[in-house]
This record gives C-alpha cells, sequence and structure tokens, in this order.
C-alpha cells in the first residue's frame, strides 16, 4: 500500500488531516501513528477512499504518474485508462479484506463458542 498517496491526495483536495481523523473517528495521534506505522486497515481505507471520492485502488497502485486524472474538482477524481495492473491492485486489495474478514468471523465465532459455553 502506498501510504504516502494517503497525504498527496489530501493536500491535492485540500482537506485537513482533521477531517480524515474526524472521518475514521480517531484523535490526532491516532491518525499520526496509523501513517507513521502502516497500520492502515482496509476499513479506514475505505473510510478515506469515500471521503475522497475516489477508488480504494488508488492507494494501491504503484505509479501515480500513470493516472489519467480527467477531474481536479476537489473529492472529485475520475480515472481513466484502468490497466492490469490497477485491476491487480484491486484483486490484491480483495483478498485483504477478504482476511480480514475471515479473522473477523473467527473471532465472533470463538466469542459466540465462549458464550455458549458459560451458559
Amino acid at each position: 500500500m502506498k501510504y504516502n498517496r494517503i497525504e498527496e491526495l489530501r493536500e491535492s483536495l485540500r482537506y485537513s488531516k482533521k477531517d480524515i481523523y474526524d472521518c475514521l473517528g480517531i484523535t490526532a495521534a491516532g491518525y499520526e501513528k496509523m501513517i507513521k506505522n502502516k497500520t492502515c486497515t482496509v476499513s479506514y481505507l475505505e473510510k478515506i477512499a469515500e471521503l475522497f471520492q475516489v477508488p480504494i485502488t488508488i492507494f494501491f497502485e504503484t505509479d501515480h504518474t500513470d493516472h489519467a486524472f480527467v477531474s481536479e474538482r476537489k473529492g472529485n477524481y475520475e480515472l481513466k485508462n484502468l490497466e492490469l495492473e490497477k485491476c491487480m491492485a484491486q484483486i490484491e486489495l480483495l483478498k485483504e479484506m477478504l482476511i480480514e474478514k475471515d479473522k473477523l468471523i473467527s473471532e465472533l465465532n470463538r466469542t459466540v463458542g465462549r458464550l455458549l459455553a458459560g451458559k
């Protein structure tokens, strides 16, 4: 993932850091720690992409110079010419999302098991 892309887009779209951490429901320190330690979750990325009104895959693309932005209105970037590399980035994102969802399901199953065992 390209963590610097979050800051690049934030600056170019003229969002403040406060806009982002308010959107994520975290503190300023939490946001800075997330960026510094590169620990942004998929759900946070989804929220940031929604705030910026860009596809989430933009955070996984290897070279932002190949973006063919056709509109520079705040929060309304459109991409054209989706290439194989961009599709692959989206596939990787979906894999990460599935892994995260599987972990959550496993955790919930363990919690249900513990609750049922306690009855």
